[in-house]
């Protein structure tokens, strides 16, 4: 029996995570069904599932690709060793409530499936560590009160170009600094030609080409393909501040 609150669920404009959801055959049989038919019915929703369709399609290709990926680098092996030890001192964070699965059934997050989507692109699709993520210049000026969005944590480093495989590593995130608000991200989309609308996939803080920005990915105009967009901090409807752009698959 379906309640008053999986009705609404039934209704554009759809979640992107219930419909990876739904990709991910995470409902029972017969809401499964009827979600699948609203979904269907509607355009944009048809794009996301073209895209995550697109995805397991690659990430069907990789696993089928027995070609063995290059070892990394001692010094990236050191940074990732030392990156796990530090996750378990304490952190200075705020605490949030932990809620059951039980209460939510009928729906799960869907971050599970996209990180682990992205951890085997990383692993398979000849990523180079040793230049990419873990980068960091020891030299580097601290950041500025003007970029207080960007923990160095949490900032990918995609070189000079934006390639798939580093673009999707985004997929499912959503991390969105100064353009958290709907008015200041529906402006930026705006002045690079992205309608508001479309459905955002993905999102974070970046650095390319020594450039901190937003990577965020969108279902792409042509089904299955992604696009994926890279913009500086200080987007607006008047000041695109395009960084990088592609339409993946």
């Amino acid at each position: 029996m379906v309640g008053q609150g999986d009705e609404a669920l039934l209704q554009p404009p759809f979640d992107p995570e219930l419909i990876a959801d739904l990709h991910a055959g995470l409902f029972d049989p017969p809401f499964e069904a009827r979600l699948g038919a609203a979904v269907e019915s509607d355009p944009q929703a048809r794009q996301v599932l073209a895209a995550l369709d697109s995805v397991s399609t690659r990430l069907a290709e990789l696993r089928a690709d027995n070609t063995p990926a290059p070892p990394a680098p001692p010094e990236v092996l050191d940074r990732i060793h030392a990156a796990l030890a530090a996750e378990g001192a304490p952190a200075l964070v705020d605490t949030v409530p932990v809620v059951a699965l039980a209460e939510h059934p009928r729906r799960r997050r869907a971050w599970i499936p996209a990180a682990a989507a992205a951890a085997i692109l990383l692993l398979a699709g000849g990523i180079a560590l040793g230049t990419g993520v873990f980068d960091e210049d020891p030299e580097a000026p601290a950041p500025t009160m003007a970029q207080p969005f960007l923990p160095r944590t949490d900032e990918p480093d995609l070189g000079a170009d934006l390639t798939p495989g580093a673009a999707l590593i985004m997929m499912g995130r959503s991390s969105l600094g100064p353009l958290s608000g709907p008015d200041a991200l529906a402006g930026c989309l705006r002045a690079n030609g992205v309608d508001p609308a479309t459905p955002l996939l993905g999102s974070g803080p970046v650095r390319i080409r020594g450039i901190r920005g937003i990577l965020m990915l969108f279902a792409g105009p042509r089904p299955p393909q992604i696009t994926a967009l890279v913009v500086g901090a200080e987007c607006t409807e008047s000041r695109p501040e395009t960084l990088a752009r592609s339409d993946i698959g």
